[in-house]
């Protein structure tokens, strides 16, 4: 604590200094201008540094506060094990570039990712969550509105072997199994909610590519964990690795290559 506010009195001094550095250069400068501009825009970095540290300060001291407050022991054991967990997490992000999440935590911030990027390319295995699952319709609405402002979301659908046939039958005589419902429904309702859709089969790839995942702006991969049966972990990590997203990316174009040549039966599928 004494430590934050030691900080907040640098800040706010050496903001005084930058100020009046550009006052002083704007008097000896021929261009005025230059001198305020650099005065202008180091106060604006220093205050904005300030103001971060506040937060952390005020954050910091509410919560000690609180965990002062709590009288049952078993609960204050419950948040010392969450804490260890947050501080594990810290370490990783600084140290690794990368954490580890539970299945919840995952939906939570993959909603979050989608609702803040610009360009997510997206692999998908567990295709029936999005017409069940609670945590995966909220996701899908962030997908909706990140595609209405301009956003840039492509997927690729991992259905299983099993779907060939039935898919076979349809194109052929138009016969609609449960199964191939559901999967019309899934990719109609992505397309029409402006996400550019394609699929394969969990036996065309080469052992080992496929995944469930997702790019968002070349920056950042979140990555469920599945086993060698396609079964979910129900955990997974995100990464900001810049090596590992790569590695994704390259992962998801030949997945997305490979799809191509199923486009004549998806075109059939999205059809009203």
């Amino acid at each position: 604590m004494k430590w934050l506010r030691l900080h907040d009195f640098v800040y706010l001094v050496l903001a005084i200094v930058l100020a009046a550095v550009g006052f002083l250069s704007s008097q000896k400068l021929k261009d005025p201008d230059v001198g305020w501009l650099f005065g202008i825009f180091a106060v604006t970095l220093v205050v904005v540094q300030f103001m971060y540290v506040y937060e952390l300060r005020n954050n910091i001291s509410f919560f000690v506060s609180d965990y002062q407050k709590i009288r049952d022991k078993f609960l204050r054991e419950v948040v010392d094990q969450k804490l260890s967990e947050i501080q594990q997490l810290a370490q990783n992000a600084g140290k690794e570039g990368r954490i580890d999440l539970n299945l919840d935590d995952l939906f939570i911030f993959v909603t979050l990712l989608v609702q803040r990027c610009e360009k997510l390319e997206a692999v998908d295995i567990r295709t029936e969550r999005w017409l069940s699952d609670t945590r995966a319709r909220t996701y899908f609405r962030a997908n909706r509105e990140a595609t209405k402002r301009g956003a840039s979301i492509s997927r690729i659908f991992v259905f299983g072997s099993s779907a060939r046939r039935e898919l076979a039958d349809f194109i052929s005589d138009g016969s609609e199994s449960e199964r191939i419902k559901e999967i019309r429904k899934l990719l109609k309702d992505q397309k029409d909610a402006g996400i550019k859709i394609a699929f394969i089969f969990d036996d065309e790839p080469e052992k080992g590519e496929v995944y469930d995942f997702g790019v968002f702006d070349d920056k950042r991969v979140l990555d469920e964990n599945f086993d060698a049966l396609g079964n979910s972990k129900y955990g997974g990590f995100i990464s900001s690795v810049s090596h590992e997203v790569r590695r994704y990316k390259e992962r998801y174009e030949t997945l997305w290559n490979l799809a191509q040549k199923h486009n004549g039966a998806l075109n059939e599928l999205v059809k009203d």
